[in-house]
């Protein structure tokens, strides 16, 4: 998902953490500023399925409180309860 801030335009991409088999199992939202590809990912919010918690690790300093709320609202509606997990994990 694209979205634009403050004029700055951002991608979110969601995925999950199913692929490796030693993994706790969850969802991922990376954030990253289309218009400085170089900086590369600057917020990641993880679910852990076992848990159902959510964490969010930053990659820059300097981000500001209007990209920072944007990301933890998309975070919290996609990660939410409703949408995951996909699956019970049974293990």
């Amino acid at each position: 998902m694209a979205i634009e801030i403050e004029g700055q335009r951002y991608e979110i991409v969601i995925g999950t953490d199913v692929s490796r088999p030693s993994a706790r199992n969850g969802a991922f939202l990376e954030m990253r500023a289309l218009d400085r590809p170089h900086e590369g990912i600057i917020l990641i919010a993880f679910r852990s399925n076992a848990s159902g918690k959510i964490t969010i690790s930053a990659y820059r300093q300097d981000i500001p409180l209007e990209i920072l709320d944007r990301f933890l609202r998309i975070a919290a509606e996609e990660l939410s309860t409703t949408h995951w997990p996909l699956w019970v994990d049974e293990t």
